[in-house]
């Protein structure tokens, strides 16, 4: 209880440097949810129906909110006198939440000094440093999937069904990560267990399904995410759907720059699974061949699409691959019976000094990539 407390603490004072070492915003979107969305709320209670701020779009014609919980969520900080001081506030609140949440997480999955893995995670590019710094709902979604994916592994039936209704609540767009994260995980289950996790699966779509209902316009919810999904997105073509940064593949943008260190670590580390599954020396059994193996699988997936498809997609790499390397070296220095003395002090100790020297590298690259975002990036916050 006290290293989570002590962890507590760390996280608010990293994600308070990060957010008030600057008075620009991360992106444009806070705006928008905080105004007409949360200060409505604030106003006229939870059950506000349509933005009449917005009257020549859809959202001001349609009662419905597809990011309603992220929208109560920031409903409190309007208090705020001071507009600016609500929105870092917010995003502080955000980001400590992240960072509690996968310390949990890496704790309950037994990692080795979990309280280092968040602040990798964080830190793993400018990229990711700045797209969690970003007051949006992803930020929520992303935590909440890391809780899915512990709870998928082992745990309560109805911890996955509460998790699953949360991400649906907070953020409906986002109902394809925890069907990917169940997805993917279940031949792992499978796997290991002997049975697929038919419960667990039908529970993540029933709690998706209760975090849509519980809303008060759950029909015009719909209608919205239809909006923006078909007509805004696939009836509008891909030069539409180009036209924004985030969702340009990273091989199609050279603004988007990858932390060389983490990227090494982590595919150093694959390749060192096809050489262990080769030799027939890795075998990983009950819950940590499940969160070894279904990080792994979904490392893969999110990096290939944020490769492929949009570079949104590094919010979920980044942490599943934190997690993937979390495993790995967790398993490698626990390991007493690898050849050649992996589990050896010298080993150890070479190993210790060696990921100090990267995790260094790659916060410092890290913060050099964020701070030139600050300057390329970022906006003033004289619209509101």
């Amino acid at each position: 209880m006290r290293g989570a407390a002590l962890f507590a603490v760390a996280a608010l004072a990293v994600a308070g440097w990060l957010h008030l070492h600057t008075q620009k915003v991360a992106e444009t979107d806070v705006f928008y949810h905080f105004s007409p969305y949360a200060v409505q709320y604030a106003r006229e209670g939870p059950f506000a129906s349509v933005m009449p701020r917005l009257a020549y779009s859809p959202l001001g014609k349609i009662p419905g909110d597809f990011w309603y919980g992220f929208h109560l969520f920031l409903a409190p900080f309007t208090l705020l006198q001071d507009p600016l001081l609500r929105i870092k506030a917010a995003g502080i609140a955000a980001l400590a939440i992240l960072l509690i949440t996968t310390y949990l997480v890496f704790r309950r999955s037994r990692m080795l000094v979990p309280w280092l893995w968040p602040f990798v995670m964080l830190f793993s590019s400018g990229l990711i440093t700045w797209r969690f710094t970003m007051v949006r709902p992803h930020v929520l979604s992303v935590a909440l999937a890391m809780v899915l994916f512990s709870f998928m592994a082992e745990g309560s039936l109805w911890a996955v069904f509460a998790v699953s209704a949360a991400i649906g609540f907070v953020h409906l767009a986002y109902s394809w990560l925890p069907l990917v994260v169940a997805v993917t995980m279940a031949p792992v289950i499978r796997s290991v267990h002997g049975a697929w996790p038919w419960q667990r699966l039908a529970l993540v779509v029933g709690g998706l399904a209760a975090g849509w209902v519980l809303r008060p316009h759950p029909i015009g919810t719909l209608h919205l995410l239809y909006v923006q999904v078909f007509r805004l997105m696939l009836e509008s073509g891909p030069g539409h759907i180009r036209s924004a940064d985030e969702v340009t593949p990273i091989l199609g943008s050279g603004s988007y720059v990858l932390s060389l260190s983490f990227l090494i670590a982590w595919l150093v580390l694959l390749a060192g699974v096809v050489i262990a599954i080769g030799l027939r020396r890795l075998r990983l059994s009950g819950r940590d061949g499940i969160v070894f193996w279904g990080s792994l699988a979904l490392s893969v997936i999110f990096y290939t699409m944020a490769v492929r498809v949009a570079v949104l997609f590094v919010d979920q790499w980044a942490p599943f691959a934190t997690l993937f390397i979390a495993c790995s070296v967790t398993q490698l220095l626990r390991s007493s019976s690898q050849p050649v003395g992996l589990a050896s002090a010298t080993i150890r100790r070479v190993l210790l000094v060696g990921g100090a020297a990267m995790v260094a590298g790659m916060v410092i690259f890290s913060l050099s990539g964020y701070n030139r975002t600050i300057s390329a990036e970022f906006v003033q916050p004289d619209r509101l």
